[in-house]
């Protein structure tokens, strides 16, 4: 997440762009799928005061994602799932045992197939 975020804020790097834009265009190539945005943090990270909690801040960052992928990047609208997961423990490095230290964003793919009807 740091290197997406000014640091303590929602708000993006010029250079996550690029990044978020080649999320984007991989999810317009798996129609079949929804876009998972997760972003975790330590409790310690360092947050501007708005935000009473790392959960707060979190939620901030999925949602600015969020925007950006579908006001900036074109994403449809209801295909993005926001997720802001606070101090959740850490997720490990893709292919390994290795916890990833710090604060991340994650991008899962998920099936609309297995998504309960209303």
């Amino acid at each position: 997440a740091s290197d997406l975020f000014v640091p303590g804020t929602d708000r993006l790097k010029p250079e996550a762009k690029p990044l978020l834009d080649i999320v984007a265009d991989r999810a317009r190539s798996e129609p079949d799928f929804d876009l998972l945005v997760e972003v975790r943090r330590s409790e310690a990270a360092p947050r501007e005061k708005k935000y009473l909690d790392v959960w707060s801040l979190t939620a901030a960052q999925a949602v600015t994602v969020n925007r950006y992928l579908r006001l900036e990047a074109g994403l449809q609208p209801g295909r993005i799932i926001a997720v802001g997961r606070g101090p959740a423990p850490p997720t490990q490095k893709p292919g390994t045992s290795t916890p990833i230290q710090g604060s991340t964003v994650e991008f899962t793919f998920l099936s609309k197939v297995l998504k309960v009807a209303d």
